[in-house]
């Protein structure tokens, strides 16, 4: 009974705390809506008619979405816009990138060298 009351305790108190950090899962472009293939957020099917994105390839088939960042957010330099060309790891980025992201999240530099100035933030959804 004890244990049936200390998994309830932390499924219930604990595991919000330890998930409220966690970064939104990012668009899958593209996916698929009522079997059309989308490239870019949409307002199709919601009523609000706020742009959203699937976090799958499919959403008819998994029902996963979020809705879309229209700016550039998070990071370390406090959501600030992206800065194209980049450098980062001596090469150039002419759009943001996924390389070495933790979570395949979509990135860019907020100066013109990642390299120098180490400054990010995440890319809006496209």
């Amino acid at each position: 009974m004890a244990s049936i009351m200390g998994f309830l305790m932390y499924s219930w108190v604990l595991l919000p705390l330890l998930t409220a950090n966690e970064v939104p899962r990012p668009c899958v472009l593209p996916f698929t809506y009522s079997h059309k293939a989308y490239s870019s957020c949409t307002a199709d099917g919601i009523q609000n008619k706020r742009l959203w994105c699937a976090t799958t390839g499919n959403y008819d088939r998994n029902r996963e979405w979020k809705y879309c960042a229209l700016t550039e957010y998070g990071g370390n330099s406090g959501g600030q816009p992206c800065v194209f060309p980049f450098a980062y790891k001596d090469q150039t980025f002419y759009s943001c990138t996924n390389k070495d992201a933790q979570i395949g999240r979509f990135w860019c530099a907020t100066t013109g060298s990642y390299d120098k100035d180490k400054k990010w933030s995440y890319c809006a959804d496209k």
